[in-house]
């Protein structure tokens, strides 16, 4: 979940794209992440570029779908994106949302 800065009524998001790449925590194969600057309004969403269709996950609470060992969201197709939790606390953490 965001934290809302209740002394700062302007949305936050990124200056530039930032590319990360390694070993996947529990799959142990090559992992690669993108984050991009979003526009206003755009909100936290995953986007499994690996998928064709239905490849977008809303980072919400109420796509949680499993949190043992992990936090798993995934949405009404079935797609999921697994470990989230710690990216997802450094952008409430700086108020990136």
């Amino acid at each position: 979940m965001i934290d809302i800065n209740k002394y700062n009524q302007y949305q936050q998001t990124i200056n530039q794209t930032i590319a990360v790449s390694g070993i996947g925590l529990h799959s142990g194969e090559e992992t690669k992440i993108k984050l991009v600057p979003a526009e206003p309004n755009h909100g936290i969403k995953f986007i499994r570029t690996d998928k064709k269709d239905n490849n977008v996950i809303e980072a919400i609470w109420s796509n949680v779908s499993e949190t043992v060992l992990s936090t798993t969201i995934s949405n009404n197709h079935g797609v999921k994106v697994s470990t989230i939790e710690h990216l997802m606390s450094a952008l409430s953490g700086l108020h990136i949302d």
